[in-house]
């Protein structure tokens, strides 16, 4: 996640801390409302903080922030029946932990590239085309950077069918498509690409193995993309690219 997103996400969480905070309670159930609400936000909190960290140390930072803890007991009519939850302890625990999340903001400039894993520097440094298949990158990368994820992968797999496409045609005179095309092109009997050395098992092994990598690429990957609204985050777009990048690089090794 983006240092902006996460920025993003942590202010939401605050103003929604706040907005609960400035709820009137009028009764006991009215106190208890907010209590769940409050224990649902602060749970979402802790699974944000998570995601948005490579290590648990800033989420259990969170968790461990609690508010003075006294005695209290809210009786809006002055008439001596307390309501047995103490809304001021309460209230008290929300402030501490909506302190905690902005106190978080103001320091996410300083620690937040240092959480990062390798990966999510990868992605920020956009340095990670470097290692695609030129075709993949020439396809896929405008619909990346526009953030059109799907679109990017659909691309890519697409540029995949093609070009497989067309040296079957060349070679045979005939055309398909998908799923099916691969299963032909690198049939390990009727090969038309030859990924190895047939004649040995290893060979066999390996072009047995990648047909079933191009041809289930089309069948779960590019066909989804292709019929329905999906919606994928940028990292698991980089693992389809980088998949996309093999078979492409593994077409020009052809024999």
């Amino acid at each position: 996640m983006s240092k902006e997103e996460a920025s993003e996400k942590i202010k939401n969480r605050i103003e929604l801390g706040k907005k609960m905070l400035k709820s009137p309670i009028n009764n006991e159930e009215e106190i208890e409302a907010i209590k769940n609400n409050k224990a649902s936000w602060s749970d979402f909190n802790v699974e944000l903080l998570k995601r948005i960290f490579s290590n648990d140390s800033i989420s259990k930072e969170y968790q461990s922030t609690h508010g003075a803890g006294r005695v209290a007991y809210y009786d809006p009519y002055s008439s001596g029946r307390a309501w047995g939850v103490p809304l001021e302890n309460l209230k008290n625990d929300l402030k501490a932990k909506i302190n905690k999340l902005e106190s978080i903001f103001d320091r996410l400039e300083l620690f937040s590239e240092k959480s990062k894993n390798q990966f999510d520097k990868l992605v920020d440094l956009n340095i990670f085309w470097d290692l695609l298949h030129p075709k993949i990158v020439e396809v896929s990368k405008n619909r990346f950077e526009t953030k059109h994820f799907a679109d990017s992968v659909e691309a890519a797999f697409k540029e995949i069918n093609n070009t497989v496409k067309l040296i079957v045609k060349q070679k045979t005179g005939k055309e398909y498509d998908g799923a099916d095309l691969m299963n032909r092109a690198f049939s390990e009997q009727n090969t038309i690409i030859a990924l190895d050395d047939l004649s040995t098992a290893t060979g066999r092994d390996i072009q047995i193995g990648y047909m079933k990598i191009f041809s289930g690429s089309m069948t779960g990957i590019r066909n989804p993309k292709a019929h329905d609204n999906i919606t994928i985050d940028s990292k698991r777009t980089i693992h389809f690219l980088f998949l996309a990048s093999l078979l492409m690089f593994k077409i020009d090794e052809k024999k």
